[in-house]
């Protein structure tokens, strides 16, 4: 009876530290070098250590060096992000950018996962005004929000979209 106890008891344990370590959710991911972190509302990802921060519902992160790239931070009431598809895009998002005078190309939406968020992200090109960017926006919901996170870039810098989406990540 005595080692049915302690047998049984030892199985509880495990089974508890498995519960416990469960609900930790996913590990913060690692910075990279040269870049800090930006947190609002349980959101956080990593940006360039020299870019400013803007203040405001909408935040923007500048290259300082007056270079187009930038990111953009906004965040509304909680909706299904699940649900956008090219179509979607197509007929609603696209046509918004054309009346703001921006040609819309190449557009994806795809669905992605990092670090535990479920991520929907839009990638086209656009250009406005004789200028030619790449625009990557990631949208996530945490808590009762829905977050875009949004990627411009005018000099390709494929580590900066790659960087930013690979620490989305939610803070508990």
């Amino acid at each position: 009876m005595k080692k049915i106890s302690c047998i049984a008891l030892a199985a509880l344990l495990v089974l508890g530290s498995m519960l416990a370590l469960a609900s930790c959710g996913a590990k913060a991911p690692e910075i990279p070098e040269g870049y800090q972190v930006y947190e609002n509302g349980g959101l956080s990802f990593a940006y360039p250590e020299d870019w400013t921060k803007t203040d405001g519902s909408t935040v923007l992160l500048i290259n300082p060096t007056g270079v187009g790239n930038n990111i953009t931070v906004v965040y509304e009431a909680k909706y299904n992000h699940k649900d956008l598809t090219i179509d979607t895009f197509n007929e609603q998002m696209k046509p918004a950018y054309e009346a703001m005078g921006m040609t819309v190309s190449n557009a994806t939406v795809t669905q992605k996962t990092s670090n535990g968020l479920d991520v929907t992200e839009i990638h086209y090109t656009a250009k406005m005004m004789g200028v030619t960017m790449e625009q990557t926006a990631f949208i996530t919901n945490i808590g009762d929000r829905t977050y875009t996170v949004t990627v411009t870039e005018t000099t390709q810098d494929d580590t900066l979209v790659s960087n930013v989406f690979n620490t989305l990540y939610e803070v508990k």
